[in-house]
């Protein structure tokens, strides 16, 4: 059969109350306050402590360092090399020659479209002289240019020369003096 076992009684405490006594009368409050010292005098200034030695500069400084000295120049470049030579050209073709400028002689030559007329002749005034070109003009006049021939007139100061020219035939007039001129013509 099973044992019972109780544990031990509780335990009843009740509180022991002390009843005070009464409490004495508060003291006299404090006496007055006392009248202020005469302050003393200042002590002299001390002397001043040394200086200290100036701290390195920081990252944010604003001192700008000196200038360094200018470097070398450096030698020129070289120069370039040349560039190369273009082909000559072909030459053209030879034109036929007249047989000395005398009276009457005249030729010319043709390259594509330009013609070339060229000639001497003996004018006398009047009525002058005219001839023909070798190769006639197919579009407007030529522009023709004279000169004295190499045997012309002899005499001091030159006469006035006046051409007149189409397509097929130049014209002289020398006004004042006859003699030999040539002439050279160009057209198309």
């Amino acid at each position: 059969m099973p044992a019972l076992i109780y544990g031990p009684a509780p335990i009843y405490a009740r509180p022991i109350v002390v009843v005070p006594g009464t409490t004495g009368p508060t003291g006299p409050s404090g006496g007055p306050t006392g009248p202020t010292g005469i302050a003393g005098g200042t002590g002299p200034t001390g002397s001043v402590g040394i200086t200290g030695a100036t701290g390195a500069s920081g990252r944010n400084s604003t001192v700008t360092g000196p200038t360094g000295p200018t470097g070398f120049t450096g030698p020129p470049g070289n120069a370039g090399s040349t560039g190369q030579t273009g082909p000559t050209g072909i030459a053209g073709p030879t034109g036929s020659i007249a047989a000395g400028f005398t009276s009457g002689t005249k030729g010319s030559v043709q390259l594509n479209n330009i013609t070339f007329n060229w000639g001497q002749l003996s004018a006398i005034t009047p009525p002058g002289a005219s001839q023909a070109y070798q190769t006639a003009y197919v579009d407007n006049p030529p522009f023709v240019t004279l000169g004295w021939a190499l045997t012309g007139p002899t005499g001091t100061g030159l006469p006035q020369m006046q051409i007149v020219t189409t397509k097929t035939v130049l014209a002289v007039n020398l006004t004042g003096m006859s003699g030999s001129v040539w002439y050279q013509a160009m057209g198309s």
